[in-house]
Formats: C-alpha cells, sequence, structure tokens
C-alpha cells in the first residue's frame, strides 16, 4: 500500500467522542416543555429536584443551567476562596478551569500521563502545596480516574494541612497516632450504627449558625437546618434517629429581648418546631434513653438567673 494511500485511510477514519444518548423520549419531552410555555425554571425542573432528592436520599436538591455552574456552586460551598490553589487535569473541558478561577482561586495544572490521559497521579501530589483547597478529578471519555491513587496522593500530602483558626471538627486516627482536621464545624453529634457521619452546627459568613450533616468518608455535606437571622447549634439525636434537638436564638416580643430556646426538627430539615418559649435562656437539651422526654439547663423560675436542670415530655 502506497504511504499517501495510508495517510488517507487515516484522515478518513471517524471515531465518535462521546456521542449523546438522545431518544425519541428525551425529544418528546423537551417538545411538552417548550409547549407548556415554561421555558426557565418550572414544574418539570421541580418535579427532577423532588426525583433526584429522593433517588440520592436527602431532602433537596438543586437544579441549576449547567455543570460548569455546579462545579463552582461545589467549589464555593467547600469555601474556595481568592489565595487558594485548586489541582486540576491539563486535559479537559474549559469548565475544570474556569470554576475555580470564577472564585478566584489560582489554577494549577497537572500534566497527562505519558500512555494515556488521565493526569499523573505522581504529579499530583508533587503539586500539592499548604495553599491547595481543592483537587478537580475529570473522567473523561468513558475512562474512570483511579480515585484509590488520587486519595493515595492527596493522604501522603496531609501533613501540611491544619485547622484554620476558629471551631474545626477532627478524627483521630489510633493507628498512626495522628489527628486530622476533616471539615469546618462544631458540637458534633455521633450516628450510632455509622462511623462515618455526624451532625454539627457550622458559622456562615455572616455569624450565624446552621445544622449540617458530614460523611467524611464520603465527603457529603448536607445543610439540615438554616435560615437567615436565626442560628442553631449543638445537635442531638434521637434514640430513634428521626430527630435533632437544636438550641437557637428567638425573641420574646412581650419582654423585647433576645433569647435562647430549644427546637426540634427532623432529620431530613422537615417540621422545624419550637419547643421553649421562656424570656430566660434554655440550654443543652439531651434526649431521655426512650426518647419520650427531654432534659435541659433553664434560668426559669430563677430571680438571679441561676440555671436549672428541666424535663419536658415529647410525643410530636
Amino acid at each position: 500500500m502506497a504511504k499517501e494511500e495510508v495517510i488517507t485511510e487515516i484522515v478518513q477514519r471517524s471515531i465518535p467522542f462521546s456521542p449523546p444518548d438522545i431518544s425519541e423520549l428525551e425529544i418528546n419531552e423537551v417538545a411538552e416543555a417548550l409547549r407548556s410555555g415554561w421555558i426557565t425554571t418550572g414544574p418539570r425542573t421541580k418535579e427532577l429536584e423532588r426525583r433526584l432528592a429522593k433517588y440520592c436520599h436527602t431532602s433537596k436538591t438543586v437544579c441549576l443551567n449547567s455543570a460548569t455552574a455546579a462545579e463552582e456552586l461545589n467549589l464555593r460551598v467547600c469555601g474556595i476562596e481568592p489565595g487558594d490553589e485548586v489541582i486540576v487535569p491539563a486535559y479537559t473541558y474549559t469548565a475544570s478551569a474556569s470554576a475555580p478561577i470564577h472564585c478566584g482561586a489560582k489554577v494549577i495544572f497537572v500534566d497527562s500521563q505519558k500512555d494515556n490521559c488521565e493526569m499523573d497521579y505522581d504529579k499530583v501530589a508533587e503539586a500539592i502545596t499548604e495553599k491547595t483547597k481543592a483537587v478537580v478529578a475529570v473522567d473523561l471519555g468513558g475512562i474512570i480516574c483511579d480515585y484509590d491513587k488520587l486519595y493515595a496522593a492527596i493522604e501522603s500530602k496531609k501533613h501540611l494541612f491544619k485547622a484554620k483558626e476558629g471551631n474545626s471538627l477532627w478524627s483521630y486516627d489510633r493507628k498512626t497516632n495522628l489527628f486530622s482536621n476533616y471539615s469546618r464545624g462544631m458540637t458534633a453529634c455521633l450516628i450510632p450504627g455509622d462511623p462515618n457521619t455526624i451532625y454539627c452546627a457550622r458559622f456562615t459568613t455572616n455569624k450565624e449558625s446552621e445544622i449540617w450533616r458530614i460523611n467524611f468518608k464520603t465527603g457529603v455535606e448536607e445543610v439540615i437546618l438554616a435560615q437567615p437571622g436565626k442560628s442553631y447549634t449543638t445537635p442531638q439525636l434521637s434514640p430513634d434517629g428521626k430527630w435533632l434537638l437544636v438550641t437557637g436564638n428567638s425573641r420574646s416580643e412581650k419582654e423585647g429581648i433576645d433569647n435562647t430556646d430549644i427546637f426540634v426538627v427532623r432529620t431530613d430539615g422537615t417540621q422545624l418546631t419550637q419547643l421553649t418559649y421562656h424570656p430566660g435562656n434554655d440550654l443543652s437539651p439531651v434526649w431521655s434513653p426512650d426518647g419520650k422526654s427531654i432534659f435541659f439547663l433553664s434560668q426559669r423560675g430563677s430571680s438571679d438567673k441561676v440555671y436549672n436542670v428541666w424535663r419536658m415530655n415529647f410525643n410530636l
């Protein structure tokens, strides 16, 4: 075969890269959405969010207009900010780099391996510094990242990191005798039977406190209870695992003063209920072993604002 013929054969060869899987079902659904008059967030979007939340076993999901917007949201939730470094594979779509740039972070590119398009995991470890806040893993063209190697590279540099000033959650590895800071937060509440997940309180940039559920093995972090102008803290899980006792701020309109009261909320973030109403502070609630009562500290009944232990029946 002549050299020119070989070149011609290569040029004519077509290799489809990640072709879309679109059937008549998807086409009909798009057509129905256009006919409905809703071209932005509408009832179909809300239905998708509801189904996704059910499928993912979480209380809420939010649909965005693109994966780029979703990546930027992920980075902002993780606290990526100016001065941070985000490691990104050199072979990827531009959004992998543009999202951290939108957050003000510096992008550190890691080149591909010699014989494939995956990033060089040894170079990932070399690229990690004290300023590294995130590593963007990209599954490309049907090839999944070697997450074991990626986690090993990150684990090899964990000694570079220390907790920031403020409240942080820590874990203790008895095998290595090392403390590790794995999440921002305070007043952690353990979950019986699930050593990888906790409930905790976190402060926002507005100095308001929210209740979060964090799985430090998978990295999934979910906000359970948050309200503008309100703060909630000290979560306590009920014996049946369905409720969280929390303390929160409230305002006595009669007395015209702010004070601390006790609230309860389901672990999926629904059915928030205020249990105590008193101009004196109610603090540190705990469940009785059978979950039918709660005990708490309160200044009620004391003109000297001395705290006493009180009990309340729980029957929601």
